[in-house]
């Protein structure tokens, strides 16, 4: 009987392992440049919970790592920039990779 219920923890553990999906992308400045630092956070589309987050690297890339499958909602930014907001399902991919993201600077004056 203890083996029959390690199988089952063992096979429910495994399914949910492979359920999970990581999300990658770029993200760049108007000019095609890429934007280090950029701040990308991954919000559930029910209820806007976070649920991940990352910083781009020197390639502007970034990975959001062992996401559920479901409806998210991806939001990105960093100072001095507009912010930018893509809606995505992650349904059947072990990797979901997203377009490339450009934001554009904001041109704000202090006064």
């Amino acid at each position: 009987m203890k083996k029959i219920t390690y199988v089952v923890v063992f096979a429910f553990v495994s399914l949910q392992a492979y359920a999970q999906v990581n999300i990658k992308g770029r993200v760049l400045e108007n000019g095609g440049k890429p934007l280090e630092y950029a701040t990308v956070a991954l919000y559930n589309a029910g209820d806007s919970a976070l649920q991940r987050g990352a910083v781009t690297d020197a390639e502007g890339r970034f990975v959001l790592e062992k996401v559920n499958r479901g409806k998210y909602f991806v939001t990105v930014s960093m100072i001095g920039f507009g912010k930018a907001t893509t809606n995505i399902n992650v349904a059947t991919a072990r990797v979901y990779t997203l377009p490339d993201i450009t934001l554009s600077e904001s041109a704000q004056q202090l006064q």
